[in-house]
């Protein structure tokens, strides 16, 4: 087996932090001490296990968080989720690790450094620092990853893993620093028996783990069959457009939550909420056909989010996606950079999906809808409204001509009115109705006629010879 461990050095800072770590010292606090800080706030001589008393007074505008590990815990749920794409095989290492058994996904990627590669890139694009490290046994790749060792997980290559890095205890780890023994290397060669008499059978079993001497089983996670994430922020947002940069971190998880499981989705949910529960706002954004691309997403919830109004002050975010479907993408011309003087497959029909959210987005869902066919004989019946994007109907390839334009009611036209181009098409229903049918008996000879204003019109001829104007055609 092949395991690969990704390490988030700064996780729980990242956490609090949605809209990326600042330049400035910054600082992770729990029960009133340091327990993280970015670079910035080391190199002004603020460490770890300090009092925020003792931050403040190093640096009196350090910006300081208050450790949440229930967003924590969400968060790298949702990371093992995103890496779904790359084993079937994750796990959770709270607080800050994932373990993925990559061995399988060799025949599909081919070398791990590939891997690894596309596992970093993805975990940097959603807003995470990582370190990245492969050994033979699940315990030595997260040993490892924490000490940022590059070695494979074999004996040797742990040997300079320090002891602080494993899963010993703060206080067997100090331990055995009063004994001089800093690192895995010296703790390896000194006899079980012995170390398991002074420490206790827990320290044996955690080496033999480590080592692959004993088995180390793991609980692989079960992905959500649906999306939802949220950010929270420290300070409340009262401008929209300061609203699209946290809106586009979330669409960004979304996105590589979509592509890992290739799955589109049709309608988005949006929640704007204050520290009243009451004044929670949902904004419901829909696609006339399932998206996948940020772009996409982004794009219409701007114009709804337009339409909205929000609470003055906007402390947490919130995006859930529903209506997921398997993902059908567009295929892509042989020759795309030749022009044969027409469009390109699929080049219309994406354009009109833009174009029908887009006037979804700006006039509400009953401001643009399509038409579809029914299993009806007579003109007037044989179609109803629908949302843009549904199938076309039953009767969709019917190889029949009939008029862009309906008159809700035929209009009454003398004989001399127009010329018969060509027809007739007999349409006769409604025999099979009780007396309460609309349209009972209904016999009708359908011409295409044009009449003397120019206009090509659809006209039918009744039993009794009187002639109406059904349609325009366009």
């Amino acid at each position: 087996m092949l395991w690969l461990a990704v390490h988030f050095p700064l996780f729980g800072l990242e956490v609090c932090c949605p809209h990326g770590l600042p330049e400035t010292p910054a600082a992770l606090i729990e029960d009133s001490r340091v327990r993280l800080c970015n670079q910035a706030a080391l190199d002004a001589g603020i460490g770890l296990s300090s009092t925020l008393a003792t931050a403040h007074g190093i640096h009196p505008s350090i910006t300081h968080h208050q450790r949440n590990p229930a967003s924590e815990t969400q968060r790298l749920e949702l990371l093992a989720e995103m890496c779904y794409r790359f084993t079937s095989q994750v796990s959770l290492e709270p607080p800050n690790g994932l373990l993925l058994e990559v061995s399988g996904s060799l025949n599909l990627f081919g070398r791990i450094d590939v891997l690894q590669r596309q596992v970093a890139e993805l975990c940097r694009t959603l807003g995470h620092q990582v370190e990245l490290s492969t050994a033979q046994t699940p315990s030595a790749a997260l040993a490892l990853s924490r000490s940022k060792e590059p070695q494979s997980g074999r004996q040797g290559g742990l040997a300079g893993v320090p002891l602080a890095c494993t899963e010993l205890s703060a206080k067997a780890v100090e331990r055995f620093a009063n004994m001089g023994i800093t690192t895995l290397g010296p703790l390896l060669k000194l006899p079980e028996a012995e170390l398991g008499q002074r420490f206790g059978t827990q320290l044996i079993h955690y080496l033999q783990r480590l080592t692959g001497a004993a088995p180390d089983p793991r609980i692989y996670i079960t992905p959500q069959p649906t999306f939802a994430s949220s950010l929270h922020f420290l300070e409340a947002i009262t401008d929209k457009d300061a609203l699209l940069f946290p809106m586009q971190r979330l669409l960004t998880e979304l996105q590589q939550w979509l592509v890992t499981y290739q799955l589109g989705a049709e309608r988005l949910i949006w929640h704007f909420a204050t520290h009243d529960p009451a004044t929670r706002i949902s904004m419901p954004v829909r696609f006339a056909n399932a998206q996948q691309q940020k772009s996409a997403f982004l794009d219409i919830s701007r114009l709804k989010l337009d339409q909205i109004e929000l609470p003055e002050d906007v402390l947490t975010v919130g995006l859930a996606a529903k209506r997921l479907v398997a993902w059908r993408n567009q295929s892509h011309v042989l020759f795309e950079n030749l022009s044969f003087g027409a469009d390109q497959p699929g080049q219309s029909m994406v354009q009109s999906t833009e174009l029908i959210d887009q006037l979804n987005a700006r006039l509400g869902p009953q401001g643009c809808l399509g038409i579809r066919t029914t299993e009806q004989h007579e003109p007037e019946h044989a179609w109803q409204n629908c949302r843009p994007g549904t199938s076309a109907g039953p009767n969709d390839r019917a190889q029949t001509i009939r008029p862009l334009w309906f008159f809700l009611r035929p209009l009454r036209v003398e004989r001399d009115t127009f010329t018969v181009l060509r027809g007739p098409e007999r349409l006769q229903a409604g025999w099979w109705r009780d007396g309460s049918g609309i349209g009972r008996d209904t016999c009708r000879d359908y011409y295409v006629v044009e009449h003397r204003n120019g206009a090509q019109c659809w006209a039918f001829l009744e039993p009794n010879g009187r002639w109406f104007l059904h349609g325009y055609f366009a």
